[in-house]
């Protein structure tokens, strides 16, 4: 087994590598409810339906309408020429599976294990190529909006993608050079995903600093231009104008 999912109906939906089927299997009895896919499958397998060697099998919809299954395919031995991710329809009434959509990488991908399929919450796919160190993000009608690839040949188990807050546990950094007439302040605070804008302050002494420009956050670093001073430090703020966090009291160089 290589996925376990606990259904909506509380019973569970087991992926059987070797065997190449999942099983809907009844939770408190352990009695199989259903098969899909391998040599006893419960349902007809439509055109296109059959999987080797998958991974990461999720019902999708109540009722077990649709399931999603990362079919590696690549053995050994080799049982398609390449790899996907695999949406089917099921038809408990008739007992039918149909498949709904296939998404292939160009280049073609084969891989042997791992690998997954996620379906994302605003209906885009994403799928993690397992052996081969690819993840693919696919829009409505199957459309390409993101190809990545790991360093090296790292493989991965599964591929996720969710929305994410980085809260640095250091504060911010300022750095700063001056010229004659200007200084020049750096801003940075590494991970955080919150800043909207850095407030910088400026003065004679690290106690006597006061505001003097704010400016919007610009990537990584923030680089702005202020009248020469002797002390610089800056404020994180976020959307709201609120003072996130600060850095420390710098001599300008």
């Amino acid at each position: 087994m290589n996925s376990v999912q606990l259904d909506d109906d509380g019973n569970l939906v087991l992926s059987g590598r070797n065997t190449w089927a999942a099983y809907k299997v009844d939770h408190l009895t352990g009695a199989v409810i259903w098969t899909l896919g391998g040599r006893r499958s419960s349902f007809r397998m439509g055109a296109g339906t059959s999987f080797a060697f998958q991974h990461d099998v999720r019902v999708r919809a109540s009722g077990d309408e649709y399931v999603t299954v990362f079919d590696d395919g690549g053995g050994p031995p080799a049982i398609h020429s390449q790899s996907r991710g695999l949406k089917l329809r099921l038809n408990l009434k008739r007992m039918t599976a149909t498949a709904v959509w296939q998404h292939q990488h160009s280049p073609s991908l084969l891989s042997m294990f791992e690998g997954n399929y996620q379906q994302l919450p605003d209906s885009d796919d994403l799928v993690g190529w397992g052996q081969q160190p690819y993840f693919t993000e696919y829009g409505r009608h199957g459309r390409l909006l993101l190809d990545g690839r790991f360093v090296g040949d790292t493989s991965s188990y599964r591929v996720y993608k969710f929305g994410w807050q980085g809260t640095p546990r250091v504060p911010p950094v300022a750095a700063a050079s001056t010229t004659k007439r200007m200084t020049t302040v750096y801003a940075s605070w590494n991970g955080a995903t919150n800043v909207h804008a850095w407030r910088v302050l400026s003065g004679s002494s690290p106690a006597g600093l006061r505001p003097v420009r704010t400016v919007a956050r610009r990537g990584f670093e923030t680089t702005t231009q202020i009248a020469a001073a002797k002390y610089v430090a800056v404020r994180a703020l976020d959307a709201r104008g609120r003072v996130l966090a600060s850095s420390s009291a710098v001599r300008a160089a």
